[in-house]
């Protein structure tokens, strides 16, 4: 098959806004480079081919253990009156992990108005 612009190699490169590089801010010069997998789900990474530097988009997620849904659920429970105490046990029946009382905190600080944000849209 023959590529619609003569001399053009490999795959078509897609429309889709790419991130920008968070080391030098180019996002002409992005592509995609495969997943990042860890425990809680799989993340795209990008490759910026200007300064060749390997990067993950941040979320607001990023640098992490928990997986998202379960530091926002800490959050909402957190948030709707509970305990740091009883925020710690609910997480770790329906989660099945272990989390500290300070952890909840911090992240109720952190992820607050996100949540906050979240109640304003629904």
């Amino acid at each position: 098959m023959l590529s619609p612009i003569k001399g053009m190699r490999g795959r078509k490169r897609s429309f889709k806004e790419y991130p920008r590089c968070d080391r030098c801010g180019s996002s002409e010069n992005v592509v995609g480079y495969g997943k990042r997998i860890n425990k809680s789900k799989s993340k795209q990474t990008y490759y910026c081919k200007e300064c060749r530097h390997k990067f993950t988009p941040d979320d607001g997620f990023k640098c992490v253990r928990f997986p998202p849904e379960l530091i926002l659920t800490a959050v909402r429970l957190s948030q709707n009156g509970f305990t740091l105490k009883q925020v710690v046990e609910e997480i770790g029946h329906k989660y099945d992990t272990r989390v500290g009382e300070s952890t909840v905190h911090d992240w109720t600080r952190k992820y607050g108005e996100l949540v906050r944000g979240e109640k304003g849209i629904q």
